[in-house]
């Protein structure tokens, strides 16, 4: 397994050292599976270490830990599937020919399929999944509360005060925008009215001016008519 260990580890580091791309990498050949293959595992790790381990680079969602049949120890192999195939690539690049409590471990990518399919064992590790995604849930929410915590025991008080008088000072101006605002309507409105007021007696005006210019033409019209009438004939 040593061999192998290093054959995997010397194709990763050429590519690193020749800059070859994902989509030239070895690693694209195993592109149509998400599982992988771990051994040299020390005898006492259980599920759920191995899920601790892989979880850092993606989410695992199937995993076989081959045991022996009689007495039920690990035999510390096995195979695991992630939900992304790219975390394959991950997991491969980082944990293979990693040391966990002394031992050595291969992590390469693999095929699998499930010969002797033992439910007892699969309601087993559903469960141990579950527990894993819950306690991480949990961690990432207590983490998210002690942020907020120590930034609000950290924050300097001066920097509260001054944040706070900015906040009042923008409600203020809020207010006195709104205030504005509200007697420019206001007056908008009032000068309208006059407005229509000047029109209206512009308009009364035009027509008495009106009626008072065909009264006086008519007038004239009737005078020169009588003079008219009552001229003697030469």
């Amino acid at each position: 397994m040593s061999s192998q260990i290093r054959n995997i580890s010397r194709l990763n580091q050429q590519e690193l050292d020749n800059n070859i791309p994902i989509s030239a990498s070895w690693h694209q050949d195993f592109r149509d599976t998400a599982y992988i293959f771990f051994g040299g595992l020390p005898f006492d790790i259980t599920e759920g270490d191995i899920l601790i381990i892989f979880s850092q680079y993606g989410v695992p969602v199937h995993m076989k830990l081959v045991r022996d049949k009689e007495t039920g120890k690990s035999r510390g192999f096995g195979w695991l599937k992630y939900e992304d195939q790219r975390s394959t690539i991950l997991a491969v690049d980082n944990l293979n020919g990693a040391k966990i409590l002394g031992r050595m471990i291969k992590v390469d990518h693999a095929y699998y399929e499930d010969k002797d399919h033992d439910e007892e064992y699969e309601e087993m590790l559903n469960e141990e999944l579950k527990n894993d995604f819950a306690d991480k849930d949990e961690v990432e929410a207590e983490k998210k509360t002690e942020t907020i915590q120590k930034d609000d025991e950290f924050t300097d008080p001066l920097l509260l005060m001054n944040n706070k008088t900015d906040h009042d000072k923008r409600d203020k101006e809020r207010k006195h925008r709104s205030r504005d605002h509200d007697k420019d309507r206001h007056r908008s409105r009032r000068d309208s009215k006059h407005r229509g007021r000047d029109d209206k007696h512009r308009s009364r005006d035009s027509r008495e001016h009106r009626s008072r210019s065909h009264r006086h033409r008519d007038d004239y019209r009737d005078r020169d008519d009588r003079k008219l009438v009552s001229s003697p004939e030469k």
